[in-house]
């Protein structure tokens, strides 16, 4: 499997996201938002690369989890949910189990970075 991660700028992303994953002909794609903090960022990388290779597992396809965000994001748009509200944690988010795994994980790898 070839897997290409990249940092790149936030207005760069497909949607309003911080991280972002995708499957091409070329493998796996993931995107994260270049931020100051490099923990922060090798967290999301990592959160993106958990929730990727779980969802697949799982028979999750990604285009549903993108027609989910993008819905998601609308709602944000039009003030239904709160500023720091993620798609991931919503109760009807077809891949919440897998998002809030690699949350874990991803917090995880933040605070023995940060030590």
């Amino acid at each position: 499997m070839n897997i290409d991660i990249r940092l790149i700028p936030h207005n760069k992303q497909r949607y309003e996201t911080s991280g972002d994953f995708y499957w091409n002909k070329k493998g796996l794609q993931i995107r994260v938002s270049k931020t100051e903090d490099p923990e922060e960022d090798l967290g999301v990388i990592i959160h993106e690369l958990v929730e990727a290779l779980l969802t697949q597992k799982r028979g999750i396809k990604e285009e549903d989890i993108l027609e989910f965000d993008l819905m998601f994001n609308e709602e944000c748009n039009m003030g239904l949910h709160s500023e720091d509200a993620e798609p991931g944690e919503d109760r009807r988010a077809i891949y919440k189990k897998e998002h809030l795994f690699a949350n874990k994980v991803e917090n995880m790898l933040i605070e023995e970075l940060k030590k």
